[in-house]
């Protein structure tokens, strides 16, 4: 799901021949919105975060932030877990895709 200024990224980079990497920056930056948003609804700060997961503050940072596009998949999954919800991924069919 995208809107405004995604849209008009999607628009350029598929054009251009680079969708790849910003369908990974988009998704990203939508994982780190609704991590953010589960926190706040949680009342969980990025310290509190990090004991929770069992990992550092920094780590916490790296998946929080919205252009790091790199991500290691199991601590979006353990982050989700620790605030009560899951993560859920889903591969769609070439003529799901527009």
């Amino acid at each position: 799901m995208t809107s405004g200024i995604l849209d008009s990224d999607f628009a350029y980079y598929k054009l251009y021949g680079s969708l790849d990497d910003t369908s990974a920056r988009a998704l990203k930056r939508v994982l780190a919105g609704q991590l953010r948003r589960y926190m706040r609804a949680e009342r969980v700060g990025k310290t509190e975060l990090a004991e929770l997961m069992h990992t550092n503050r920094h780590q916490v940072g790296r998946l929080l932030d919205r252009d790091d596009h790199r991500i290691e998949l199991h601590m979006a999954v353990r982050a989700a877990r620790v605030l009560g919800y899951k993560l859920h991924l889903q591969l769609l069919d070439r003529d799901e895709v527009g």
